[in-house]
């Protein structure tokens, strides 16, 4: 594509951007940096409707032949190739909530929001150069289904509900209409062409094809749902999956666990979460005796059943064992071992470090995707803790399974008999044992002087964040409406809620508390002076605590309180070191 495309615009001397390389394209067709962005690999900035014209025919006839992932909220000019108004460095303006909205001009001057609707429609008043072009009209609804939910699908599938929209497709719930006595409800996967496509060629409807395939094939002795062949309708892939009452497995453990440790659950609820585990075990070592590895295992993607029986779904990413091709794409963030977060070739280690985490969101009522564990030095002593009253066994287990070098941690053998061990009353060993770690109780001295070294921790956290270059400040990473979920694009913000105000706030209150580092005052009296200093857009200026004035106000006068300023008749002033 660059090949062909880059040098058009070369001759033609227009401006544009090219995604960074192909771990990026793959973030953008799977929609991590948003439904908008979605098969947008090159983005060109033309200086005029005719100029924009002309490029756009010499595009359609270069890329003549490759293909794409449709762009909903564009309009399809032809071949690859979209074109939509918009705002080239638009202005962003703040709404009640303070979540931003990005401004553009209208044709009579005034300030509108520069949205992306579906179908593409340009702004009133504006002419559109591709009027005569000869072009189509992205028709795709706002949930990326093909059709219309009122009308069936395929072989004869009615959507009912969409269960989990993505940018790329997404999940519905459907009523099976193809035969009168064959009637059901099935999970109706969707995958919109081109869409999360890989370096080998393969895209989302490649997955579901065999997907659909591995579910016809293990259901009949894996505990896995069947599932009905796989059809395109209007390029769209749709996988047809059975469907069963229950509830995944992070619903199930956080109504039995509700916050609580694991030595507060009773011995009702611990056997009964330790059964499940051990029927999960069971589930995995099914699945691997048939010839494959999950790579998927996370508490979203085990159901179970309203019968109690353990269901293992979403084997889009499930890899036969010894097979030397490449993988398919990555897990889930918190549940992958550090060999599959680097794309290593998929080995059953991978689905033990799985079950080490689902253990640990068990045990501790910590969803590991939000958990940052220690090294292995620390790892035993520090679940220990979190999992007050657990057996040491158990313990044992989860650190092991855990361990960052594959070789060390257990077969699945082992962790099915250990887990067996308190999985009933019957096996003799209880969930829970006292003499693990008593209830935690320290004294009144101890526990201030715990608390001192956390608030210490935390102020030389701010402290390391702090930009130190002239003018430097804490930044903030761009909110969701700005630049997606794109990493490392960072700015300063002054409202207290995401921004500078809400810090000093915070050191400001440690300070008038006696938890004071002498570093803390220069950068919050820089920080002060900025907030003085600085002077919001009219249109981006709001009154609220969270996201307005008022919270900077009120950080700015626990400041003066903290003796950081000083308030003078007419003004305030910063106080100087010393």
């Amino acid at each position: 594509m660059i090949r062909v495309a880059v040098p058009v615009l070369v001759e033609k001397k227009i401006s544009f951007k090219v995604a960074q390389d192909d771990f990026v394209l793959e973030l953008l067709n799977e929609g991590e940096f948003g439904a908008t962005q979605v098969g947008k690999f090159i983005t060109i900035y033309p200086e005029s409707g005719e100029c924009a014209r002309e490029v756009a025919e010499r595009l359609i006839s270069v890329t003549d032949g490759f293909a794409g992932p449709e762009i909903v909220t564009d309009q399809h000019l032809g071949s690859i190739v979209y074109a939509r108004y918009g705002g080239f460095n638009p202005r962003f303006r703040r709404d009640r909530l303070g979540n931003p909205i990005a401004m553009i001009e209208a044709a009579d001057g005034s300030a509108i929001a520069d949205r992306y609707a579906v179908p593409f429609a340009p702004p009133a008043g504006v002419a559109n150069p591709f009027s005569n072009l000869n072009c189509e009209i992205a028709e795709a609804s706002a949930n990326g289904a093909a059709e219309s939910s009122r009308k069936l699908v395929g072989p004869g599938y009615l959507i009912v509900e969409a269960i989990k929209p993505r940018p790329y497709g997404g999940t519905f719930l459907a009523i099976d209409l193809r035969a009168q006595e064959t009637v059901a409800l099935k999970i109706l996967k969707h995958g919109r062409h081109h869409c999360m496509s890989d370096v080998e060629g393969r895209e989302i409807r490649d997955r579901l094809r065999r997907q659909g395939v591995l579910h016809r094939q293990l259901s009949p002795r894996v505990a896995v749902p069947s599932a009905d062949e796989y059809f395109e309708v209007d390029g769209h892939g749709y996988l047809p999956i059975e469907h069963l009452e229950g509830s995944n497995f992070e619903d199930f453990v956080n109504v039995r666990v509700a916050q609580r440790k694991w030595n507060q659950l009773g011995a009702v609820v611990q056997q009964e979460l330790m059964g499940c585990l051990a029927r999960i075990v069971e589930a995995v070592g099914q699945f691997h005796a048939a010839g494959y590895i999950h790579r998927d295992l996370s508490p979203g993607n085990i159901l179970i059943g309203s019968d109690g029986r353990v269901h293992l779904l979403d084997l889009e990413l499930a890899h036969r064992i010894g097979d030397t091709a490449p993988a398919y794409g990555l897990g889930t963030a918190g549940f992958m071992s550090r060999q599959q977060a680097a794309r290593k070739s998929p080995a059953v280690a991978d689905d033990v470090f799985a079950l080490g985490c689902l253990m640990t969101f068990v045990l501790t009522g910590l969803d590991p995707r939000r958990t940052v564990f220690s090294s292995d030095r620390y790892r035993r002593r520090r679940l220990a803790r979190l999992a007050r009253g657990a057996p040491h066994r158990l313990i044992d287990l989860i650190a092991a399974c855990l361990a960052n070098d594959p070789k060390r941690r257990p077969d699945l053998a082992a962790v099915k008999e250990i887990v067996a061990r308190y999985e009933s009353p019957a096996s003799g060993e209880p969930a829970t044992e006292q003499t693990v770690a008593p209830p935690f109780s320290i004294g009144r001295r101890e526990k201030s002087r715990a608390m001192d070294q956390v608030l210490k921790n935390g102020q030389a956290g701010l402290l390391k964040e702090f930009d130190e270059r002239p003018g430097g400040l804490w930044l903030s990473a761009r909110s969701p409406g700005e630049s997606g979920r794109a990493a490392g694009i960072y700015q300063v913000e002054c409202y207290a809620n995401r921004g500078v105000a809400g810090i000093v706030y915070l050191l400001a209150r440690l300070a008038r508390c006696g938890h004071e580092q002498s570093p803390i005052r220069d950068c919050v009296q820089r920080s002060v002076a900025w907030l003085l200093n600085s002077e919001p857009d009219s249109e981006d200026r709001l009154p609220g605590l969270h996201f307005g004035e008022a919270g900077v106000a009120v950080a700015i006068a626990e400041a003066a309180a903290a003796g950081y300023v000083a308030m003078r008749r007419g003004h305030w002033g910063v106080r100087s070191n010393g």
